[in-house]
């Protein structure tokens, strides 16, 4: 369902102050279900997308760090049946609020599976984490977390050029990948949608993007998937250009930077910049809501309603 600040607004007072929760769950149906398993996906595991600069001795001062490249991996899960060719993409990263979490998580998988076995093709990635300490230009260094941030969404955009620069060997379709994640990861997904081409190209003066990381090819992304994240971090670039948006949040998600109250923030600033957006309101939901249904729909099913809107 389509949510404007103000509808959003409304329906927490009534879930708080006047509508009984039986009856909100009537209005809302939220079903906790796991998500099915599938058959018709191909699995490639442990593929290296990128390479990025990792602190050799993470624990000493960041002004003393040197750096080593590591390798960043990715998982590719392809469908098996339908066209071989031309198939929409869609680059999934985890959460873990930019400190742990891993492109393996049971239920990231499950989902991007679901939406795997409907034609997509799904790329879950690694990120390099806070424990790495990744360096990032200056202005990213001063709060806690904020390099690591600019480095998540410097690997996100490696990993878009890495699937533009192998489209033809995954049947990609290079004009529709969208990208999407859940908290940290939609976060990320949020930077490198809404943020110009000239930001997260790299990891600052002095670090040379390898050439494995195929620099120079396109950062877009068609779509974006936001689960229980925001685009706070990224409100000050929003403007009428930028790629749809679906959200999912829970009325009870408190998390820290990344909570319902943000979420209306973020959709009330997509609203005024013009930016189609879809928002699915989670009444009673906490954060890392992976089992909820709204109106019958699992999560795979409202992103795939989402994508096939804006990815035809």
């Amino acid at each position: 369902m389509c949510y404007t600040f103000r509808q959003c607004y409304l329906e927490v007072l009534m879930s708080c102050r006047i509508v009984p929760r039986v009856v909100l769950m009537a209005m809302f149906p939220l079903v906790l279900a796991g998500c099915p398993e599938v058959a018709n996906v191909e699995s490639i595991g442990g593929l290296v997308y990128a390479r990025g600069y990792v602190a050799e001795n993470p624990d000493a001062p960041r002004d003393e760090h040197t750096y080593v490249l590591k390798d960043l991996l990715m998982d590719v899960l392809i469908p098996t049946d339908g066209p071989a060719a031309d198939r929409p993409a869609f680059l999934v990263m985890h959460g873990g609020a930019f400190t742990g979490g891993s492109r393996g998580r049971n239920d990231l998988v499950r989902y991007a599976r679901r939406v795997a076995s409907a034609g997509y093709v799904c790329f879950l990635i690694d990120y390099r984490l806070e424990g790495e300490a990744p360096p990032a230009p200056e202005q990213w260094n001063g709060v806690p977390l904020t390099a690591t941030i600019h480095a998540a969404a410097v690997d996100a955009r490696a990993a878009l050029r890495y699937i533009r620069a192998n489209a033809e060997t995954y049947g990609v379709d290079p004009d529709r990948i969208a990208a999407g994640g859940a908290s940290a990861g939609s976060v990320t997904a949020f930077n490198i949608a809404m943020y110009g081409s000239d930001t997260f190209q790299d990891d600052g003066p002095g670090f040379s993007v390898p050439p494995e990381n195929n620099p120079g090819l396109d950062v877009s992304v068609a779509a974006v998937v936001d689960l229980w994240g925001g685009g706070s971090l990224a409100i000050g670039a929003f403007d009428a250009n930028d790629p749809p948006v679906m959200m999912v949040h829970g009325t009870l998600d408190f998390t820290a930077g990344v909570s319902f109250p943000e979420s209306l923030v973020t959709l009330d600033a997509l609203n005024d910049a013009g930016i189609p957006v879809v928002y699915h309101l989670l009444p009673g939901e906490g954060h890392s809501a992976w089992d909820a249904k709204v109106d019958g729909k699992d999560l795979a099913e409202l992103t795939l309603d989402f994508l096939e809107l804006y990815l035809p």
